[in-house]
């Protein structure tokens, strides 16, 4: 990991107002905030720590550039693969206000830049704008709703239902074709099950009518 002086590319810019949290901020406004102390970009390589479940953390993630594995501690010998995040996605959120450790993980899927937002500037926004309170709040009980619907795929007793519960929470709210967030491989690995398994699981969706694929794009019916 690597603390830098950022050069913003526009695709950057567009990360960052892009984010969930600064919805609703005119882009004068997120340029003043930005340049607040106790902000910084960093640099990560693949395979990188960006989060430490073992350890308490005061400081929000902005993933600029590049994707990341969210992985959940189930014992000291296993973990769980549970999402995965794009450019714009933000993480850090659960540990911000709390004293305790949360058995997650985030570790980078290749080079990556993120925005370290460290939770006195957080705090400091809140008094300021609140629309990033409101943000924030929005942005947690989406984070509940989605591990909800994790929860429901992991207690699916077939896999096809596991399947369907898992597109049903990266499917757009408004509806629409999209794309899976990784590859076939990555993905039965967070579903849990083969890809074989995966493969036959689409079609069973296909032939009842449940899932539409063209190509690499995916339409719940």
């Amino acid at each position: 990991m690597e603390q830098i002086n950022a050069k913003l590319r526009t695709s950057d810019k567009e990360a960052l107002s892009e984010c969930a949290l600064f919805k609703g901020i005119e882009d004068k406004d997120l340029h003043s905030l930005l340049k607040e102390e106790g902000i910084c970009f960093k640099k990560y390589l693949k395979g990188d720590l960006l989060l430490d479940g073992s350890i308490r953390s005061k400081e929000l993630f902005i993933i600029v550039r590049g994707t990341a594995s969210v992985y959940k501690h189930v014992s000291a010998q296993k973990t769980v693969l549970m999402s995965k995040l794009k450019k714009s996605d933000i993480f850090g959120m659960a540990t911000l206000f709390s004293e305790n450790t949360f058995p997650t993980s985030v570790v980078s899927d290749g080079e990556l830049l993120a925005l370290v937002i460290s939770k006195i500037v957080v705090e400091r926004w809140f008094s300021s704008k609140n629309e990033i309170i409101k943000n924030y709040i929005g942005i947690l009980s989406d984070k509940i709703q989605f591990l909800n619907r994790r929860i429901e795929s992991f207690a699916a007793y077939e896999n096809k239902d596991k399947l369907y519960n898992y597109l049903k929470s990266i499917a757009p709210k408004g509806g629409g074709a999209f794309a899976l967030p990784c590859p076939v491989k990555e993905l039965s690995e967070l579903l849990g099950m083969g890809r074989t398994s995966l493969y036959r699981s689409m079609e069973i969706l296909e032939e009842e009518k449940k899932l539409t694929k063209t190509g690499k794009l995916f339409l719940l019916n």
